[in-house]
């Protein structure tokens, strides 16, 4: 059911033979498009406030050097917070000259999920602020996000909940005096929001749908097909803009 609506969706079926089926009393749509995410703009703007912040202590530089860290992975990675918890420097595979990270997920799925220079980039200068190899090694199981002060005592996933709540929350109150409604958004983000955020922009960058799915190891691609906010964009402006202005006589309608 979950490939014929998708298919619809698409424009590739002119309908499916479950929509014959008949609905149960209260049933909800599992199929909505997500909207707890944030704009291109507003998680940039999220990225250059954290690089902003007092960082003339000890306590203050460790602090941000982890957030750093802490929301480009989740972000690059679309992982669950428990599986960033769970994460291990083994994790990381170099296979024909790029970077992945093995993940096993929830409901013991597995997949390899694309890293980016970038990131490993992110990775080498949080690791060298703590003193250690800019590279990961294949066997260690030191966790991939570190506690504060650089322990390796692996953290809970309300731990990194907490500390994506942290940062987004001052990142907010920075922003509140000029924009409050961003900084009203930003408050209700949490981790789970970051790996929505990461799977639209890969859909609106035209990042195959196949792809985002086997990235976010989702089971099924009606699942992913959620987060296709341009498609609904589409047809938002080709429906309004085919509207007929009755405001104008007839005579003048084109």
């Amino acid at each position: 059911a979950g490939l014929f609506n998708y298919l619809v969706r698409a424009g590739y079926l002119a309908g499916t033979p479950f929509a014959l089926q008949p609905r149960r009393r209260g049933a909800r749509s599992s199929h909505r498009t997500i909207e707890r995410y944030l704009d291109r703009a507003l998680w940039q703007d999220t990225l250059v406030r954290v690089e902003q912040w007092p960082q003339t202590t000890p306590r203050g530089r460790q602090r941000y050097e982890r957030a750093r860290w802490v929301l480009r992975f989740l972000y690059e990675t679309a992982l669950r917070a428990t599986e960033a918890a769970q994460a291990r420097e083994g994790d990381f595979v170099h296979r024909r000259g790029r970077w992945w990270l093995h993940v096993t997920g929830k409901g013991g799925v597995e997949g390899d999920v694309p890293v980016s220079d970038a990131l490993m980039a992110d990775f080498a200068r949080y690791r060298t602020f703590h003193g250690l190899p800019a590279l990961p090694a294949g066997d260690s199981v030191r966790p991939l996000i570190l506690g504060i002060a650089g322990r390796t005592a692996p953290l809970t996933a309300t731990a990194v909940y907490l500390v994506v709540k942290d940062a987004l929350g001052r990142v907010a109150d920075a922003l509140a005096p000029t924009d409050d409604a961003r900084a009203a958004r930003l408050r209700q983000a949490s981790t789970h929001w970051l790996r929505h955020t990461a799977a639209t922009h890969q859909a609106e960058a035209g990042n195959p749908v196949h792809h985002i799915q086997h990235n976010l190891r989702h089971s099924s691609i009606a699942t992913t097909s959620i987060y296709l906010h341009a498609e609904d964009d589409a047809r938002h402006a080709s429906t309004t803009q085919a509207r007929v202005d009755v405001s104008r006589p007839l005579g003048e309608r084109t």
